[in-house]
């Protein structure tokens, strides 16, 4: 924008860098006190650093720090959105929405509004008297607003600003509230079966099917024997603690199942007393194996612990 005998270049950006856009940027020229008067608006909240530059100089006192507060709620720009994303409820839940609180520009509003909601059932086309509707605070700008749903049907939610008459822009919201009995409740089968062995179960034996129909989707079971190996940075699973770091002392690793037995360890050629260790098999089965030593040589020998199941 022109001024006096250069160009003045204004701009405004975050504390980041990033460049902000403003409108109706306006040159008013210089003020009888030597100052350069400028107009613009701003559209967006927050903190914001404002250069001014002439030709490529950089005016003295720039940059200017603003801060830029959200305007008043405005409902037409409000919004409201469901919490779990679904209208669809079980009777005696909690319905659950949150009230996007804009104004004019679309910049969170974190003012407490007064909103209000009313319900109507479809069926009747009554509205319905909600005695624990509760709205809270969540974030700046964002409210929850809920209530316990304890008619089942069809209903038609509304939010709104109850001194203007007017309802927020995305409203009005439908939502459907069922009894106990048309909801399906599936839980999980913990099955155990040892190795070599088969077992039967019945899939829908904890479960409720509403209606009474189920599909069972048939998929091959997969399954993968637990296998424990030296790892890099040494085997973590397994640590001995003993008060007495001198003495001898003697660990039993002992398989319900499978196999234990150790991998290859690195050598030492200079050992210390702390470092003598010796390790045997209980049986010849590899179901055992018995470490003598101090605590410290057990645990860096317990690095290389290797069971097969």
């Amino acid at each position: 924008m022109p001024g006096g005998n250069g160009n003045l270049k204004v701009s405004v950006s975050r504390s980041n860098g990033a460049i902000v856009e403003f409108k109706d940027f306006r040159y008013n020229g210089w003020a009888e006190d030597g100052r350069i008067s400028l107009e613009f608006v701003p559209v967006v909240a927050g903190a914001f650093l404002v250069r001014v530059q002439s030709d490529d100089n950089t005016l003295r006192g720039s940059p200017l720090l603003l801060t830029v507060n959200p305007g008043p709620v405005d409902i037409a720009k409000s919004t409201c959105s469901w919490k779990y994303g679904t209208n669809v409820l079980q009777i005696f839940s909690k319905l659950e929405i949150f009230i996007h609180q804009k104004d004019y520009f679309g910049n969170a509003v974190p003012d407490i509004h007064p909103f209000d909601a009313r319900i109507v059932k479809r069926a009747t086309n009554l509205s319905v008297p909600v005695a624990d509707l509760l709205i809270e605070v969540v974030d700046d700008g964002t409210r929850l607003l809920s209530f316990k749903a304890v008619d089942p049907g069809e209903f038609v939610l509304t939010i709104f600003d109850p001194k203007l008459n007017q309802k927020i822009s995305n409203m009005d919201y439908v939502y459907n509230v069922f009894v106990d009995e048309d909801f399906s409740t599936v839980q999980n089968d913990i099955i155990s079966v040892r190795e070599n062995e088969s077992v039967s179960f019945d899939v829908l034996s904890n479960d409720y099917i509403a209606g009474g129909q189920a599909v069972v989707n048939f998929y091959p079971l997969h399954a993968t024997e637990d296998t424990i190996a030296p790892q890099f940075g040494g085997f973590p699973g397994i640590k001995i603690a003993y008060s007495d770091a001198a003495e001898n002392i003697s660990v039993m690793l002992q398989a319900q199942s499978g196999n234990v037995s150790l991998a290859p360890m690195p050598m030492k050629f200079h050992q210390t007393s702390y470092d003598v260790l010796s390790i045997s098999t209980g049986d010849r089965y590899g179901k055992d194996l018995i470490f003598n030593g101090t605590v410290e040589a057990i645990n860096g020998a317990l690095r290389f612990v290797k069971y097969i199941g």
